[in-house]
């Protein structure tokens, strides 16, 4: 191993790295042991932590191997994930401050682009994922459908009731996307007691046919949206039979400039119909007193004199 200072805009730190001459290695796909194929490309670098204000990188020939499964494929190195070119440990410290924070400010943070920071968040999302199953121990789950970008697109998502997390999740909302997900279960499926739905045919239909013994749950959201159409239908029901039942005068259309849906009672209809309230007297008005010497010809009184005069 060889150390070397390179002067740019940051110092940077070159740590030659030079692997055991073995006879196989490993896939870097896979894993599976694998008979030595080349050198590749030759001399390959991944970016490592920091080291102060320098910026460090490890340089390696990056071999590969002929796997039997895919191939001839760079061998799997001890400091870095397949497919990257930074260490594990640097994209751990990436990711760790793009979920504090966002991606961009982890982007800006280190100098690299938005995307690198996306790539590194899936490798570490897919590495996560493959050590555990969270299919495993699913008795009552949710299924829905979220849109997501601009345009008809939606993915289809299913929940765990007892851990609240999503478990799956994968693009579109049809019986295949559905399917999808009983064929990851598998036999696993007749142990589910429990789908909550919104109703749709496309998840109703799938849940009947492959679990059976499931009881499909319809989520209260869309109970009372069908409960208030269904009240709206008996009204307009009910509003039309009681006008077909109405004489047609009742529902005459009112005259130009008139708000009146209904005629106008006679006079002998109102007297009846309609109580009359007529006042016993009309309200006096009360009238403001009149000024001395106005009106009557008095003269005015005379100013009351002050106390310095």
């Amino acid at each position: 191993m060889g150390v070397e200072v390179v002067e740019v805009t940051r110092p940077r730190v070159r740590v030659h790295v030079r692997l055991k001459v073995r006879r196989r290695g490993w896939c870097g796909r896979c894993g599976e042991l694998a008979s030595w194929f080349d050198n590749g490309d030759g001399v390959g670098s991944w970016r490592h932590l920091d080291a102060g204000f320098s910026t460090v990188e490890l340089v390696a020939v990056a071999r590969r191997v002929d796997c039997v499964e895919h191939g001839p494929t760079v061998a799997a190195v001890p400091w870095a994930r397949h497919a990257s070119a930074f260490t594990a440990a640097f994209e751990d410290l990436v990711v760790h401050d793009a979920i504090v924070g966002n991606k961009q400010a982890a982007a800006d943070r280190y100098g690299i682009c938005w995307r690198a920071v996306n790539n590194m968040c899936v490798r570490l999302a897919e590495e996560a994922l493959g050590r555990v199953d969270l299919l495993d121990g699913l008795i009552a789950v949710a299924v829905d459908e979220v849109k997501y970008k601009k345009g008809h697109r939606y993915l289809t998502v299913v929940c765990d009731h007892f851990t609240g997390k999503v478990i799956w999740a994968h693009e579109g909302r049809s019986k295949a996307t559905v399917a999808q997900f009983f064929d990851a279960l598998g036999d696993r499926a007749t142990n589910l007691e429990f789908v909550t739905a919104d109703g749709a045919t496309w998840i109703t239909t799938v849940v009947a046919e492959r679990a059976p013994e499931a009881t499909v749950c319809l989520d209260t959201f869309h109970v009372i949206g069908w409960a208030t159409t269904a009240l709206d239908e008996v009204r307009r029901g009910l509003s039309r039979d009681g006008r077909s039942a109405d004489p047609p005068e009742m529902w005459e259309r009112p005259r130009t400039g008139s708000s009146r849906t209904t005629p106008s009672p006679t006079s002998s209809d109102r007297c009846t119909t309609q109580p009359r309230f007529v006042p016993l007297c009309r309200p006096r008005r009360r009238r403001r007193p009149e000024r001395p010497g106005r009106l009557t010809g008095q003269p005015p009184p005379a100013p009351v004199p002050s106390k310095g005069t």
